[in-house]
């Protein structure tokens, strides 16, 4: 990172991921919240740079996941990373299968949509662009960690229904991250990205008595080049729930060696 960013840090990222963090890590496992780091320190006590930030309260989430970014934004001139869906009954227009239910407990938001049985869930858009994302830019997927079972899981950016993008998945017991990147997406018909009327969620072959949750869906800028648009420091932590309703402060320390 010498030589290549003006600052060490300009904000900071949370997220639902649980995966060991690793010195090749460049962005979280699923990103739900990021604010700005409001304070930077030095304490010559421990030799830490220590870096705070309020926890945005626009939504609830169980954090498991931090990350400090170099920029506050991955905006390369395309479009930044964002979130599509979070299956929240309250404020999404969905139509479901009958064994297909919201239920409370989930990482992100207010719900999760629980599937019990095979059949079609289907989200309203009503023109959703993603034209503007790259082909190597993805989708993320956060499927629940309460699950059992395993099941086959389409997804279908649709424009119509004869004309629309599609992913597979095999969906197995235990919560995935599951990414899916743009231009491997299979095409049915002659459909556009710049105009997205609703996503499908197609469960097939589901095991007897299995069930599993959908939790978000984002877009993800993966191809940004900017030189600055930097991964400091990854790190899984303790689930803590956020609060709307409160303003809490995190800080993130990181050590370091002066030669």
């Amino acid at each position: 990172m010498s030589q290549q960013v003006e600052t060490i840090a300009e904000s900071v990222a949370f997220g639902i991921g649980s995966t060991t963090a690793t010195v090749n890590d460049t962005d979280l496992e699923y990103e739900v919240l990021r604010g700005p780091v409001t304070f930077r320190s030095y304490d010559p006590n421990t030799g830490e740079v220590v870096f705070r930030v309020e926890v945005p309260t626009d939504q609830a989430a169980r954090i498991t996941e931090i990350g400090l970014w170099a920029n506050a934004s991955d905006n390369d001139g395309t479009a930044e990373s964002q979130s599509i869906a979070d299956f929240n009954e309250d404020n999404e227009p969905w139509t479901l299968a009958e064994s297909h239910t919201f239920i409370s407990n989930s990482r992100i938001g207010d719900s999760a949509l629980n599937i019990a049985a095979n059949g079609t869930s289907t989200l309203l858009t009503e023109g959703l662009s993603l034209d503007m994302f790259g082909g190597r830019d993805q989708f993320a997927l956060a499927i629940g960690p309460v699950q059992v079972g395993s099941a086959t899981l389409n997804i279908r950016f649709r424009q119509d229904a004869d004309n629309y993008f599609s992913f597979s998945t095999i969906v197995n017991a235990g919560g995935a991250i599951k990414k899916f990147t743009k231009s491997e997406a299979v095409r049915t018909g002659n459909p556009s990205w710049d105009t997205i009327n609703d996503i499908q969620f197609i469960v097939s072959g589901l095991t007897s008595g299995g069930s599993f949750r959908l939790e978000g869906l984002r877009v993800l800028n993966s191809e940004n080049d900017l030189a600055d648009y930097v991964l400091v420091a990854r790190q899984t932590i303790a689930p803590f729930q956020t609060d709307p309703t409160k303003t809490t402060e995190f800080e993130l320390r990181i050590g370091t060696t002066i030669t």
